[in-house]
């Protein structure tokens, strides 16, 4: 089990993925980073899980957009039954489906982190 170690806002996360996976987990986690800290620049510190959340949203939103405009170009540009369509098409499907098992994996994550976080404020507030 591969594992890399990441930072969004400033904090440091250790994320297991599989072997030969770092390299794009790290991947996935520079853009998510560069979301986050967009949404800083524009926004301020809003909070870690609402930064996560925001640049989350924003991310799946760019996925959606990326497959409508694929699916309208394969209905306008894609030959009916042809093998090299339909090839093109499950490979396409094959990378959405891991992008999104890698979201649901980080996404897992992140609520595991951002419960961690709220506990510890409220750990900090009782002792005040």
């Amino acid at each position: 089990m591969g594992q890399v170690r990441i930072t969004l806002n400033g904090r440091g996360y250790d994320i297991a993925c599989d072997d030969g996976q770092e390299e794009h987990v790290m991947r996935l986690a520079n853009a998510l980073s560069e979301r986050v800290n967009q949404l800083v620049t524009a926004n301020g510190q809003v909070g870690e899980a609402r930064l996560l959340l925001m640049a989350g949203l924003l991310m799946a939103d760019d996925l959606h957009s990326e497959r409508a405009k694929s699916a309208a170009e394969g209905v306008v540009s894609a030959p009916a039954s042809s093998e090299a369509g339909e090839g093109a098409s499950d490979a396409v499907q094959q990378a959405y489906d891991y992008v999104a098992d890698v979201f649901e994996q980080l996404s897992s994550r992140l609520e595991v982190v951002v419960s961690t976080l709220e506990g510890s404020d409220e750990d900090v507030v009782k002792d005040d």
